[in-house]
């Protein structure tokens, strides 16, 4: 498992999560991020599972390489933290996402090399914290012993709404840190000064999108909204200078949710993005 001195030497560099290739494969979002040189990519434990059931481990990661392109991270895994709905109570277009089991994660992040495994309480219900650190500490433990990290990505409205939960969380738990998304930074009304009030290194993955707070009365639609960098109202280069500070050398995720994007030529899409996200990130030596 990578330490802090093992990242990246010259600050945060981009990587590219799924989300922001909607509908694609892991090989769509592999050449998408393969065209604008990004060489980091996070997958869902689905998009690996597909492609195996269409070729062995060793062909996609030879397709991987050929690209140049390494997947870092599989996200999300749900279904065994507590209070999550079972996949048969979730709307189809996410239905996938609460399907794959840790097993499942495993499989996957041993086919294409993946070093982290993302937990998160998307649309769970309320579980107390001492509940839900119990359950993660198991869950963890079980991720390491396959020589995987492990993360958490807090969401406003679960049992982990926001970045003091996630602390709390994942304190002193060995192999476990904080994913952060600006996005669910700013809809918990988190304060930049709470990440200086963070242990060192108690981040360990960060993704970037914008934000700016809905009309009064507006229903929140998950997976969706989400702004490119620079089109909404968050501090983002501060953001990402105090994280460089607490846990240097991290990839940024770009991670945008967004229908304008799905109508846009993918290629384009994700060029649009990097360019937008690239001046944001911390720690680039001159």
């Amino acid at each position: 498992m990578s330490s802090p001195g093992e990242r990246h030497a010259r600050g945060q560099i981009l990587s590219l999560c799924w989300g922001s290739v909607p509908g694609g494969s892991l090989f769509d979002l592999a050449e998408a991020a393969a065209g604008v040189n990004i060489a980091a990519i996070s997958v869902t434990p689905g998009q690996v599972l597909d492609a195996l059931d269409a070729g062995t481990p060793a062909e996609a990661r030879r397709r991987l390489d050929d690209l140049g392109v390494r997947v870092t991270s599989i996200d999300p895994l749900i279904s065994p933290v507590p209070g999550t709905p079972p996949p048969h109570e979730v709307e189809p277009r996410k239905r996938a996402l609460f399907e794959a089991s840790q097993e499942d994660c495993w499989r996957a992040a041993e086919a294409v090399g993946a070093q982290t495994v993302n937990f998160t309480h998307f649309l769970g219900a309320p579980r107390s914290p001492d509940a839900m650190r119990d359950a993660l500490t198991h869950l963890v433990g079980r991720n390491s012993a396959h020589g995987l990290a492990s993360t958490f990505e807090f969401i406003p409205g679960t049992a982990v709404p926001d970045l003091a939960a996630a602390a709390t969380l994942t304190r002193d738990i060995a192999d476990f840190t904080i994913l952060f998304d600006t996005w669910h930074f700013a809809r918990s009304n988190g304060r930049i000064e709470d990440i200086d009030a963070l242990p060192p290194c108690a981040i360990g993955g960060v993704q970037i999108n914008d934000w700016l707070p809905s009309d009064p009365g507006a229903p929140y639609v998950p997976m969706a909204g989400r702004l490119m960098p620079g089109d909404g109202c968050l501090p983002l280069a501060d953001i990402l200078a105090r994280i460089e500070a607490n846990s240097s050398g991290l990839e940024v995720g770009i991670e945008v949710f967004n229908a304008d994007l799905e109508r846009m030529d993918r290629r384009e899409a994700v060029r649009t993005l990097v360019c937008k996200s690239q001046p944001y990130l911390a720690g680039q030596a001159s």
